[in-house]
């Protein structure tokens, strides 16, 4: 994960947008210096969030789910969550990588490989 956050560094410093919108499409990079707890996240596609520092809870799924530096977690989409950031203490921030794929990629993929639809599994059973 290190040589992630590296190339993460190495795409960001290229911005040269006024903005600061990353340009990547279904990629995003995420940042706080402070804890961040944000209720009711609604992710329309599924996605992988890489944790490059700290770490991440997502509340919702019955117990919290935490997501440790140099971890990844796949969340299903549509779904929405509570989601709590944590700045590392030692580097006194927070940062992750997010990679959403669009039902329609997935359906494409499934597609070319003979993949079949098992349907979605609820975490209780």
């Amino acid at each position: 994960m290190n040589s992630l956050s590296v190339l993460v560094d190495s795409l960001r410093a290229g911005i040269n947008s006024p903005s600061g919108m990353w340009p990547l499409r279904n990629i995003g990079v995420i940042s706080c210096y402070n804890t961040l707890h944000i209720r009711h996240v609604s992710l329309f596609e599924p996605c992988v969030v890489a944790v490059l520092s700290s770490r991440k809870t997502l509340f919702g799924l019955g117990e919290p789910v935490v997501c440790a530096a140099n971890r990844a977690i796949a969340v299903p989409g549509p779904a929405s969550f509570d989601v709590r950031s944590e700045p590392d203490p030692h580097n006194g921030y927070y940062r992750s990588l997010m990679i959403s794929f669009p039902h329609a990629h997935i359906e494409r993929m499934r597609n070319a490989h003979g993949i079949e639809t098992t349907g979605r599994h609820d975490r209780a059973n």
